[in-house]
């Protein structure tokens, strides 16, 4: 996902407080339990791995029930009442929207999150409990921006998921939307551009 910083916190607000101040913003916010958070922008790299994984998904589910659709799409959390933005979203079948917003909606099947330094604990973490919840969610994808890694989460059972972790030269298979990613076609010119975290060394081709 996007950076967030500590400075972008407000108050304490409503879903429909949210949602009406979302519609007249120029800056995208998160909604988390009562809090907006406002989305800064992301590093080179994570916006190359973000759009290179969403035009795969786009070719690979080319035919398919299923679309792939980019950071700009709102998904709202049924149980926890939270409106999130990730970096990719897979909606397989008929879309679902919130009953209040119709631009949000509630039944990802995948979602791709590529990880930086100030958001890695969260979408590893506390945002992924929020998502599990949501009952068609099956496969959780985050891509690693520092180092080629990517990491699955499948859902086996409501409350059993198995991890998967695949590096440089594999194939990551998402079982879900029957689609296989090529690992290094994703990261492909990744490590020419800047990350999040210019001390870092350059890794990977």
């Amino acid at each position: 996902m996007t950076t967030v910083t500590d400075a972008s916190r407000r108050l304490v607000v409503t879903e429909a407080m949210y949602l009406a101040m979302e519609r007249a913003a120029v800056v995208k916010h998160e909604l988390r339990d009562g809090e907006m958070w406002a989305m800064a922008g992301a590093s080179p790299r994570h916006n190359r791995l973000a759009s290179r994984c969403i035009a795969d998904l786009d070719a690979a589910l080319r035919g398919k029930p299923c679309v792939p659709l980019g950071s700009d799409q709102r998904v709202q959390v049924p149980a926890t009442g939270s409106y999130c933005y990730p970096d990719v979203t897979v909606l397989c079948g008929e879309a679902q929207y919130h009953h209040e917003d119709a631009d949000s909606i509630i039944n990802p099947r995948v979602i791709v999150e590529v990880l930086s330094r100030t958001t890695q604990k969260d979408d590893r973490g506390a945002k992924f409990e929020e998502y599990r919840s949501i009952q068609c969610f099956d496969e959780y994808v985050l891509i690693w921006q520092d180092r080629v890694k990517v990491e699955v989460r499948r859902r086996e059972s409501p409350k059993r998921w198995a991890i998967d972790e695949h590096g440089a030269g594999e194939i990551v298979e998402l079982r879900s939307i029957g689609v296989r990613l090529d690992i290094d076609a994703l990261y492909e010119g990744a490590f020419a551009l800047r990350g999040d975290d210019p001390d870092l060394p350059r890794q990977g081709t």
